[in-house]
């Protein structure tokens, strides 16, 4: 025989051999829901064979390839979407389950679609969860994105203080009210002159200058409004009684552009006289002047103007606020003491907020020395809040924080409240079926791919930047924290059972595979934004939600899966005739 020959003959026997090893492959899984996923892979029709990093199992290394459904966001997408939909549902332990995809291990990853009717699942709706929970029932600290926590580092603010120039009063914007042009007052009584009856929606526009007893019957009244400025549902002026006129309400205020401060004492420069009520008038004016709060040009506590709104104006007060802060700090003995390269800020200008880029470390004093030291990690030009910051103690420093938070062994000892919900459920309705599941990774990631572009870099993070979790788009989960799992003593789970991931979702891709026309949470945090944590969450059409954890009560689907060759005994998968596995 030739060479030639020879090699032929070789290639074909490999050739067959290949070709009996992968049908024997395909027979041994013939009955499961493995099987069933992986030749709808091999059609290439419904699902999908994939390819990037992932790690299913905390205590095995990866044998399997994972195959999942997929439909695109188009057209033709939606109607590959409809036919899965009658694919791929099972009845497990007395419920109706979805499946999503398969492990590395070789199971199958089922949620929960419902309670099946006459043996089939065909549940809409409210009926394709197990009820609806927050997913936590505190969203203050970046903590609470997880499905469990340890110390929460709460969010403090520094709020702007406010001084009122006029009053507010609520009006009807349909009454026919009493005006006048001006006024009387004798006997106890105020009397309106040049009267004139309208609705308030006909005169709010031209209202300044008017008097009114906001009354739709009398045009005299003990308590008499001056009238400055209205909206659609508010009067702002002056409240009068008592005999008082305007003069005696509608009192001078004297602003700056500048000051200067000697021993504590600070003198305007570069002075304006105003009434209260030309000052609101001409707000836009005199934004980020200085002011006494009164007819004084000089005082020991100095208001900085930040707003002027509705009745009255928003500030800083410079020898409260005019604090220190700084790169870096030392611990002695029970002190912090911030560090040589410091700065002042007070005004939160661009050029303060740049600054306090690399200056997050403050006392909130002018001496630079606290027992409990502050790290600002939001900062933004004044609003009514202006500064977020966490409290620190002990010696510790911002990246203790997040270890604690995020990283540490410890991190998971408290259940968030959505947890319990699905243990509670699971506990009542699923233990005898726990030999059937396998321990898989439930990730609840809490990995920062992005942590220096944020304000919780203490070198040179943006102030105005999200705390952002879930960097990972493959499903390797990163930290071994964030690693549910029954065999995981750092992230324990105590029954095999979860929420789906974001990574998860995103694989089925077509909205109408995850829609079920209710907001439901996904395990995967979002972010940490000013003082709310946000979970991802399922959108009412199947799109990409969000929510704080503790904002809302929104819909609960557990996860569980199968473990490998876990075969079912009867079914095809449609919503009519499920795959039933005993």
């Amino acid at each position: 025989m030739s060479i030639t020959t020879l090699i032929s003959v070789g290639f074909s026997a490999l050739n067959q051999n290949l070709s009996v090893s992968g049908d024997i492959e395909y027979e041994k899984d013939a009955n499961t829901l493995y099987g069933v996923l992986r030749k709808e892979a091999s059609l290439g029709t419904y699902a999908l064979k994939y390819n990037d990093t992932h790690h299913d199992s905390f205590t095995q290394e990866p044998t399997k390839d994972i195959y999942y459904w997929y439909a695109p966001n188009t057209s033709d997408g939606n109607t590959l979407a409809s036919s899965i939909i009658d694919k791929w549902n099972v009845i497990f332990g007395g419920f109706c389950w979805q499946m999503i995809r398969t492990t590395d291990t070789g199971g199958v990853k089922l949620i929960y679609n419902g309670v099946p009717t006459s043996g089939k699942c065909n549940n809409t709706g409210t009926a394709q969860q197990i009820g609806t929970s927050r997913f936590n029932t505190s969203s203050g600290s970046p903590a609470n994105v997880g499905y469990m926590y340890n110390t929460e580092y709460r969010y403090n603010t520094k709020t702007l203080d406010s001084n009122s120039l006029l009053t507010s009063t609520s009006m009807t914007a349909s009454n026919n009210y009493y005006y006048g042009t001006g006024v009387t007052y004798s006997g106890g009584t105020y009397t309106l002159t040049g009267v004139i009856r309208n609705t308030w929606t006909a005169t709010y526009a031209s209202s300044s200058g008017l008097y009114t007893c906001a009354s739709t019957t009398a045009s005299s009244c003990s308590t008499v409004y001056y009238i400055v400025s209205g909206t659609r549902q508010d009067m702002y002026g002056f409240t009068m009684t008592g005999g008082h006129l305007l003069s005696y309400y509608n009192t001078n205020i004297i602003v700056g552009s500048s000051y200067t401060v000697n021993g504590g004492t600070y003198t305007l420069g570069n002075t304006t006289t105003l009434t209260k009520a030309s000052l609101f008038q001409n707000s836009s004016s005199y934004k980020n002047y200085y002011t006494c709060g009164n007819n004084s040009t000089s005082c020991s506590n100095l208001h900085y103007i930040v707003s002027i709104e509705k009745f009255f104006y928003e500030y800083i007060s410079l020898p409260n606020n005019n604090y220190i802060y700084a790169k870096d700090f030392t611990y002695n003995n029970g002190t912090y003491t911030l560090g040589n390269d410091r700065i002042e800020v007070y005004q939160m200008s661009s050029t303060d907020l740049t600054n306090l880029k690399t200056h997050h470390y403050t006392c909130f004093n002018r001496t630079g020395q606290c027992n409990t030291l502050s790290y600002v990690y939001t900062a933004t030009s004044p609003v009514s809040e202006y500064i977020y910051y966490i409290d620190l103690e002990n010696g510790k420093s911002v990246e203790d924080a997040k270890n604690e938070m995020f990283y540490n062994n410890n991190v998971n000892t408290t259940n968030s409240t959505i947890k319990t919900y699905v243990d509670n459920w699971y506990s009542n309705n699923m233990t005898s079926y726990t030999n059937k599941l396998e321990d898989t990774i439930f990730c609840n990631s809490r990995y920062q791919s992005l942590e220096s572009t944020n304000g919780w870099n203490p070198n040179g993070g943006n102030l105005n930047e999200h705390l952002l979790f879930g960097g990972s788009p493959s499903l390797q989960c990163i930290n071994d924290t964030d690693k549910f799992s029954v065999s995981n003593n750092k992230a324990k789970l105590i029954y095999p059972v979860g929420l789906l991931t974001r990574e998860d979702s995103v694989l089925l891709t077509n909205s109408n595979l995850t829609k079920t026309g209710q907001q439901y949470w996904l395990g995967t945090p979002l972010y940490y934004r000013t003082k709310y944590s946000y979970e991802f969450t399922v959108s009412t059409t199947g799109g990409s939600g969000m929510s704080i954890v503790s904002g809302g009560s929104y819909g609960v689907r557990p996860v569980i899966s199968l473990k490998p060759m876990t075969e079912y005994s009867s079914g095809t998968g449609t919503r009519d005739n499920p795959y039933v596995v005993q």
